[in-house]
Protein backbone atom coordinates (compact mmCIF):
# COMPACT_ATOMS: atom_id res chain seq x y z
CA UNK A 1 0.00 0.00 0.00
CA UNK A 2 1.32 3.44 -0.93
CA UNK A 3 0.98 6.61 1.15
CA UNK A 4 -1.22 7.93 -1.68
CA UNK A 5 -3.76 5.24 -0.69
CA UNK A 6 -3.56 6.12 3.01
CA UNK A 7 -4.03 9.86 2.43
CA UNK A 8 -6.88 9.54 -0.12
CA UNK A 9 -4.86 11.05 -2.96
CA UNK A 10 -6.50 11.32 -6.37
CA UNK A 11 -4.78 10.32 -9.64
CA UNK A 12 -4.37 11.58 -13.16
CA UNK A 13 -2.82 10.19 -16.36
CA UNK A 14 -1.87 12.13 -19.47
CA UNK A 15 0.24 12.04 -22.60
CA UNK A 16 1.72 14.58 -24.96
CA UNK A 17 1.60 13.67 -28.63
CA UNK A 18 2.87 15.63 -31.62
CA UNK A 19 0.66 18.64 -32.37
CA UNK A 20 -2.42 18.12 -34.52
CA UNK A 21 -4.85 21.04 -34.57
CA UNK A 22 -8.41 19.80 -34.84
CA UNK A 23 -11.52 22.00 -34.40
CA UNK A 24 -13.66 21.29 -31.36
CA UNK A 25 -16.25 19.28 -33.28
CA UNK A 26 -13.43 17.11 -34.63
CA UNK A 27 -12.17 16.47 -31.10
CA UNK A 28 -15.56 15.58 -29.64
CA UNK A 29 -16.87 13.59 -32.60
CA UNK A 30 -14.67 10.51 -32.03
CA UNK A 31 -15.63 10.53 -28.34
CA UNK A 32 -19.33 9.95 -29.03
CA UNK A 33 -19.21 6.25 -27.91
CA UNK A 34 -17.84 7.35 -24.51
CA UNK A 35 -19.90 10.50 -24.02
CA UNK A 36 -23.15 8.70 -24.87
CA UNK A 37 -22.71 6.54 -21.77
CA UNK A 38 -22.58 9.54 -19.43
CA UNK A 39 -26.25 9.72 -18.58
CA UNK A 40 -28.21 9.51 -15.36
CA UNK A 41 -31.81 8.43 -15.81
CA UNK A 42 -31.69 9.67 -19.42
CA UNK A 43 -30.30 13.05 -18.32
CA UNK A 44 -26.90 14.43 -19.29
CA UNK A 45 -24.41 13.59 -16.52
CA UNK A 46 -21.40 15.64 -17.63
CA UNK A 47 -20.31 19.18 -18.43
CA UNK A 48 -18.22 20.53 -21.32
CA UNK A 49 -15.85 23.42 -20.70
CA UNK A 50 -14.36 24.86 -23.87
CA UNK A 51 -11.07 26.76 -23.64
CA UNK A 52 -10.75 30.30 -25.06
CA UNK A 53 -9.27 28.80 -28.22
CA UNK A 54 -11.27 26.39 -30.42
CA UNK A 55 -8.80 23.51 -30.14
CA UNK A 56 -9.07 22.51 -26.47
CA UNK A 57 -11.87 21.38 -24.19
CA UNK A 58 -12.50 19.61 -20.90
CA UNK A 59 -15.33 17.19 -20.19
CA UNK A 60 -16.17 16.39 -16.57
CA UNK A 61 -18.53 13.61 -15.57
CA UNK A 62 -20.73 14.02 -12.51
CA UNK A 63 -18.96 11.06 -10.87
CA UNK A 64 -15.58 12.81 -10.96
CA UNK A 65 -13.72 11.92 -14.17
CA UNK A 66 -12.24 14.87 -16.03
CA UNK A 67 -11.19 14.38 -19.66
CA UNK A 68 -8.89 16.94 -21.31
CA UNK A 69 -8.36 16.92 -25.07
CA UNK A 70 -6.42 19.25 -27.33
CA UNK A 71 -3.84 19.48 -30.13
CA UNK A 72 -1.19 17.55 -28.14
CA UNK A 73 -2.28 16.97 -24.53
CA UNK A 74 -4.77 14.23 -23.63
CA UNK A 75 -5.51 13.40 -20.01
CA UNK A 76 -7.95 11.80 -17.59
CA UNK A 77 -7.96 12.91 -13.96
CA UNK A 78 -10.19 12.02 -11.03
CA UNK A 79 -11.61 14.85 -8.93
CA UNK A 80 -14.34 14.59 -6.34
CA UNK A 81 -17.66 16.20 -7.27
CA UNK A 82 -20.34 17.58 -4.94
CA UNK A 83 -23.93 18.50 -5.79
CA UNK A 84 -26.24 20.61 -3.64
CA UNK A 85 -29.80 19.33 -3.38
CA UNK A 86 -32.68 21.60 -2.35
CA UNK A 87 -34.46 20.63 0.86
CA UNK A 88 -38.02 21.36 1.97
CA UNK A 89 -38.12 24.19 4.52
CA UNK A 90 -34.37 24.19 4.96
CA UNK A 91 -30.98 24.92 3.39
CA UNK A 92 -29.69 22.71 0.55
CA UNK A 93 -27.75 19.60 1.49
CA UNK A 94 -24.44 18.55 -0.06
CA UNK A 95 -24.24 15.20 -1.85
CA UNK A 96 -20.97 13.56 -2.85
CA UNK A 97 -21.41 12.36 -6.44
CA UNK A 98 -18.00 10.75 -6.86
CA UNK A 99 -17.16 7.46 -5.18
CA UNK A 100 -14.14 7.52 -2.84
CA UNK A 101 -11.57 4.78 -3.39
CA UNK A 102 -7.85 4.22 -2.74
CA UNK A 103 -5.45 6.03 -5.06
CA UNK A 104 -4.14 2.87 -6.70
CA UNK A 105 -7.68 1.60 -7.35
CA UNK A 106 -8.69 4.91 -8.94
CA UNK A 107 -5.45 4.88 -10.95
CA UNK A 108 -6.43 1.55 -12.52
CA UNK A 109 -9.90 2.91 -13.32
CA UNK A 110 -8.60 5.98 -15.09
CA UNK A 111 -6.00 3.87 -16.92
CA UNK A 112 -8.82 1.94 -18.59
CA UNK A 113 -10.69 5.15 -19.38
CA UNK A 114 -7.53 6.79 -20.71
CA UNK A 115 -6.71 3.94 -23.08
CA UNK A 116 -10.28 4.11 -24.43
CA UNK A 117 -9.88 7.86 -24.93
CA UNK A 118 -6.59 7.51 -26.85
CA UNK A 119 -7.97 4.66 -28.95
CA UNK A 120 -10.81 6.84 -30.17
CA UNK A 121 -8.95 10.11 -30.77
CA UNK A 122 -6.00 8.47 -32.59
CA UNK A 123 -7.93 5.96 -34.70
CA UNK A 124 -6.85 6.25 -38.32
CA UNK A 125 -4.05 8.70 -37.49
CA UNK A 126 -0.29 8.31 -37.10
CA UNK A 127 0.84 10.23 -34.00
CA UNK A 128 4.13 10.48 -32.15
CA UNK A 129 4.16 9.79 -28.42
CA UNK A 130 6.47 12.24 -26.66
CA UNK A 131 5.55 12.24 -22.97
CA UNK A 132 3.64 10.25 -20.35
CA UNK A 133 2.50 11.85 -17.09
CA UNK A 134 1.28 10.39 -13.78
CA UNK A 135 -0.29 12.74 -11.23
CA UNK A 136 -0.99 12.50 -7.51
CA UNK A 137 -3.04 15.20 -5.74
CA UNK A 138 -3.44 15.21 -1.96
CA UNK A 139 -5.05 17.50 0.63
CA UNK A 140 -3.92 16.73 4.17
CA UNK A 141 -3.34 18.28 7.58
CA UNK A 142 0.25 19.37 8.06
CA UNK A 143 0.78 16.88 10.89
CA UNK A 144 -0.13 14.05 8.46
CA UNK A 145 2.10 15.14 5.58
CA UNK A 146 4.56 12.35 4.63
CA UNK A 147 7.76 12.82 6.66
CA UNK A 148 10.05 13.41 3.71
CA UNK A 149 7.85 16.11 2.20
CA UNK A 150 7.37 17.74 5.60
CA UNK A 151 11.14 17.73 6.11
CA UNK A 152 11.55 19.57 2.79
CA UNK A 153 8.92 22.19 3.71
CA UNK A 154 10.59 22.78 7.07
CA UNK A 155 13.97 23.06 5.35
CA UNK A 156 12.64 25.84 3.11
CA UNK A 157 11.37 27.74 6.18
CA UNK A 158 14.57 27.09 8.18
CA UNK A 159 16.12 30.59 7.71
CA UNK A 160 13.23 32.10 9.69
CA UNK A 161 13.56 29.59 12.55
CA UNK A 162 9.79 29.15 12.73
CA UNK A 163 7.02 27.24 10.97
CA UNK A 164 5.48 28.91 7.94
CA UNK A 165 1.87 30.06 8.30
CA UNK A 166 1.35 29.81 4.54
CA UNK A 167 3.45 28.85 1.53
CA UNK A 168 3.42 28.10 -2.18
CA UNK A 169 6.46 26.02 -3.13
CA UNK A 170 6.99 24.79 -6.70
CA UNK A 171 9.97 22.85 -7.94
CA UNK A 172 10.55 21.10 -11.27
CA UNK A 173 13.58 18.87 -11.59
CA UNK A 174 14.96 16.04 -13.68
CA UNK A 175 15.25 12.60 -12.08
CA UNK A 176 17.80 9.80 -12.46
CA UNK A 177 17.36 7.98 -15.77
CA UNK A 178 15.82 4.53 -15.24
CA UNK A 179 15.20 3.21 -18.76
CA UNK A 180 17.39 3.15 -21.88
CA UNK A 181 14.40 4.00 -24.11
CA UNK A 182 13.67 7.14 -22.06
CA UNK A 183 15.14 10.56 -22.82
CA UNK A 184 14.64 11.63 -19.20
CA UNK A 185 12.14 11.67 -16.33
CA UNK A 186 11.21 14.73 -14.31
CA UNK A 187 8.70 15.74 -11.68
CA UNK A 188 6.78 18.95 -10.99
CA UNK A 189 6.40 19.30 -7.22
CA UNK A 190 3.83 21.69 -5.74
CA UNK A 191 3.29 22.18 -2.00
CA UNK A 192 0.82 24.87 -0.96
CA UNK A 193 -0.83 25.98 2.25
CA UNK A 194 -3.05 29.04 2.52
CA UNK A 195 -4.06 30.81 5.71
CA UNK A 196 -7.76 30.48 4.86
CA UNK A 197 -7.81 26.75 3.99
CA UNK A 198 -8.20 25.32 7.51
CA UNK A 199 -4.51 24.47 7.64
CA UNK A 200 -4.65 21.89 4.85
CA UNK A 201 -1.53 21.29 2.78
CA UNK A 202 -2.13 20.62 -0.91
CA UNK A 203 0.45 18.29 -2.45
CA UNK A 204 0.51 17.85 -6.22
CA UNK A 205 3.13 15.67 -7.87
CA UNK A 206 3.22 15.60 -11.67
CA UNK A 207 5.71 12.88 -12.69
CA UNK A 208 6.63 13.00 -16.38
CA UNK A 209 8.51 10.65 -18.68
CA UNK A 210 9.91 12.03 -21.95
CA UNK A 211 10.30 9.41 -24.68
CA UNK A 212 12.42 9.35 -27.81
CA UNK A 213 10.12 10.53 -30.61
CA UNK A 214 8.33 7.37 -31.66
CA UNK A 215 5.23 6.78 -33.71
CA UNK A 216 2.34 6.24 -31.34
CA UNK A 217 1.07 2.68 -31.22
CA UNK A 218 -1.98 1.83 -29.17
CA UNK A 219 -0.68 -1.71 -28.81
CA UNK A 220 2.37 -0.44 -26.92
CA UNK A 221 0.50 2.05 -24.72
CA UNK A 222 -0.65 -0.33 -21.93
CA UNK A 223 2.90 -1.58 -21.37
CA UNK A 224 4.36 1.94 -21.41
CA UNK A 225 1.71 3.11 -18.94
CA UNK A 226 2.32 0.21 -16.55
CA UNK A 227 6.06 0.89 -16.51
CA UNK A 228 5.47 4.62 -16.02
CA UNK A 229 3.00 4.03 -13.17
CA UNK A 230 5.39 1.68 -11.43
CA UNK A 231 8.31 4.11 -11.68
CA UNK A 232 6.18 7.11 -10.68
CA UNK A 233 4.82 5.38 -7.58
CA UNK A 234 8.34 4.32 -6.62
CA UNK A 235 9.45 7.96 -6.84
CA UNK A 236 6.46 9.16 -4.81
CA UNK A 237 7.41 6.66 -2.09
CA UNK A 238 11.04 7.77 -2.15
CA UNK A 239 9.94 11.39 -1.89
CA UNK A 240 7.72 10.61 1.09
CA UNK A 241 10.51 8.79 2.91
CA UNK A 242 12.67 11.87 2.51
CA UNK A 243 16.16 10.42 2.12
CA UNK A 244 16.93 13.15 -0.42
CA UNK A 245 16.33 15.85 2.20
CA UNK A 246 18.80 14.61 4.81
CA UNK A 247 21.51 17.22 5.38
Amino acid sequence: MTWCDKLASTPGIGVMLDKLYTPLEGLLGPLTPIISQWVDRDKQAFTVDAAPDPFNCTLTTFDGYQYSVGPEIFAVEFRHRIRFRPQSAGPPSAELLSKPAPYTELLEQITTRFIDLLRLVTEGKVRKLRRIGIISTTAVNENEVPPGILRFIKYVAKPWETSADAYNIELTTKLPKLRTTVVYDRCLHSFTKSEDNEGLVNIRLDWQRYLDDRNFSLASLPGLLETAKRDALAYFEELAEGVRFDE
